[in-house]
């Protein structure tokens, strides 16, 4: 619900002015109110968006009750409701209906137990006076994000990596040891970002920094793969029903974004099933597929419609011109602040953009085919690591460009990088789990959190709690993906609202016929042709990726494993030009000067 930035100064006074400048950047983020707080050689500041309690009560920092700690805090508390009634029966009087003093109370009244009640999205940071120390805490999955930055002048935290770029005496260089990450994941693995010394703060983590010595502590809070006997006993319809209602439960107008898939579906289905009568708004991003080339079809349309006439909610599709997927390339690059996750974060960007006037949360599906394989359809696990994980740009492919041995391990090696530590007590399903959790859901996290709130929307997963990642590893297996079937258990549910072609019918997900829009000199083949061998040869083996350039026949070069390694490419140079160059600035979108 907003963007927070935090400085702590090792050897000088904060000015005012410059802290002000770069919480600035992050005003997409929060246009309801700017706040800070700063005292000498600590400040905290913040853009709201006010989505509990829309008064100027709720507005940060947020001081306690006796004004010894205050809080800076982007994301909800989806159980924000059910821990204020436990904190009210221990006498504590609230002066806000925000979750953000929900928090701010617990952790007066019970330190950093307070993040083992906490279901939802978070991060936040309390200045604590009693103990002279910042408390940093980030949810579970990382679904709200949260960067860091140190040298030997400051340590800064930031919501995004633009205000930690404008922070006089940071250096912006690239971090150059990405592209194994990048070529086979689409996106650096964690902690990594493309900038050199800013790093992703650990989802599912706190962390203490006495504000004396500047010393930090930190550690793990919940770990993936817990078995909870108590949730092995609760239905998984009702662990779900139970996070969307309190994702509902919100002081401005909320939808739900709806692809036509399982996911989102059976999100409007059980809204409908608990209120006959409310209003369900439905936001979707269409193709036309009369035209599409390269690709086969994309349109949910079908399936949307479907949606609607069983569970009578207002649908909003949207379709999209060439003209402006060809101008959201640049401007989501921007505020994604790396390459693309997939081509489809240029389409919620433009959805965001289009619907910003009538919603402010809105409600997806992500996360259920992290946590239950739902990737995994006609996936056979076969005792081996490689077979855990599915790769944008093949194993031997990305092997070729970047000149590495032939006979290397690397996705293996990767996939245990990633995992970190002894997974033997999990099957191999179990580890797909982990690994999807830790890997490839912090970039459709990042791509769906920046694109939204690029247009001042809240994104809220429902399916993403502690309690139903708990309930899958009370699971077997079986249960859960079987037969070349994932995600068996969701479906099973989904089985009751809708019938079996709806539910068990290949699955697409949110893709998009990015092939056609780069082969399409008016469309992304402009960026396409502003490829930058040299740049590219610091990195790879250009001789290589010239040979796909070189590729005339067009359903060769601009569908599958040449696509995706033009298309990461591609969006790596405008990423660079973008960063490092300025190219884009006097461009006629609007790209700021950074």
């Amino acid at each position: 619900m907003c963007g927070i930035f935090c400085q702590i100064s090792k050897k000088n006074k904060i000015q005012t002015n410059h802290f002000i400048d770069a919480l600035n950047f992050l005003e997409h983020r929060g246009p309801d109110n700017t706040g800070y707080f700063i005292k000498d050689f600590i400040a905290l500041g913040s853009k709201r968006l006010k989505i509990h309690d829309l008064s100027d009560a709720g507005n940060q920092p947020l001081l306690s009750s006796y004004g010894n700690y205050q809080i800076i805090f982007n994301g909800a508390i989806f159980n924000f409701r059910e821990i204020k009634k436990q904190l009210t029966s221990r006498g504590v009087i609230f002066k806000t209906e925000t979750d953000t003093e929900v928090i701010l109370e617990g952790y007066v009244h019970f330190g950093s137990k307070i993040l083992d009640y906490l279901e939802g999205m978070f991060a936040f940071i309390i200045l604590d006076c009693v103990k002279n120390k910042v408390f940093i805490a980030r949810d579970s999955f990382g679904i709200k994000p949260l960067y860091v930055y140190e040298d030997k002048e400051n340590i800064i935290f930031s919501s995004e990596i633009k205000p930690i770029l404008k922070t006089p005496g940071t250096k912006l260089k690239l971090n150059k040891n990405n592209f194994d990450d990048f070529l086979l994941f689409q996106s650096t693995c964690h902690p990594k970002t493309f900038f050199d010394g800013i790093e992703v703060f650990s989802p599912a983590t706190l962390m203490e920094i006495d504000l004396s010595t500047f010393k930090k502590s930190s550690r793990e809070y919940w770990e993936i793969g817990n078995f909870n006997e108590d949730i092995h006993k609760e239905d998984t319809e009702k662990i779900i029903l139970e996070s969307i209602l309190q994702c509902w439960d919100t002081d401005r107008m909320t939808g739900v974004q709806l692809s036509g898939g399982v996911d989102s579906s059976l999100m409007v289905a059980l809204l409908r099933q608990q209120n006959k009568s409310q209003k369900i708004s439905t936001y979707s991003v269409d193709f036309d597929d009369t035209n599409i080339k390269h690709w086969h079809p994309r349109s949910e349309r079908k399936y949307i419609n479907q949606v609607k006439s069983l569970y009578d909610c207002d649908t909003n599709l949207n379709t999209f011109t060439n003209n402006e997927i060809s101008d959201s390339f640049l401007q989501s690059i921007y505020f994604f602040e790396a390459p693309l996750y997939g081509a489809s974060t240029a389409m919620y960007f433009l959805l965001a953009n289009k619907i910003n006037s009538d919603v402010t949360v809105l409600l997806t599906g992500e996360g259920v085919d992290d946590i239950f394989l739902g990737y995994f359809d006609n996936w056979n696990f076969h005792q081996s690591t490689s077979s855990l994980a599915k790769c944008f740009v093949s194993q031997d492919t990305t092997k070729l460009l970047l000149d590495i041995d032939s006979k290397t391990p690397l996705l293996e090696n990767k996939i245990l990088e990633i995992l970190g530590k002894d997974f033997d007590r999990l099957s191999d399903r179990q580890m797909a789990t982990v690994l999807l959790i830790k890997n490839g859901l912090q970039g459709l996290l990042s791509r769906h959190d920046k694109m939204f709130m690029s247009a001042s929307i809240e994104g809220r997963p429902p399916f993403l709690t502690k309690k139903l990642a708990e309930k899958r590893f009370s699971l077997d297996d079986d249960d859960i993906h079987s037969k070349s079937i994932g995600k068996k258990n969701i479906k099973k549910i989904a089985t009751r609202y809708f019938d079996s072609e709806f539910v068990y019918r290949p699955k697409i997900g949110f893709s998009s016929p990015y092939g056609d829009w780069l082969s399409d000199e008016n469309i992304w083949g402009k960026y396409l042709n502003d490829l930058n061998l040299d740049l590219l040869s610091n990195f790879l083996n250009v001789d290589r990726l010239r040979d796909i350039i070189d590729i005339k026949e067009p359903n060769k070069k601009f569908t599958g494993n040449n696509l995706n390694v033009l298309m990461l490419l591609t969006s790596f140079q405008a990423f660079y030009s973008i960063y490092f160059e300025n190219v884009y600035q006097n461009n006629s979108i609007d790209i700021p000067n950074l």
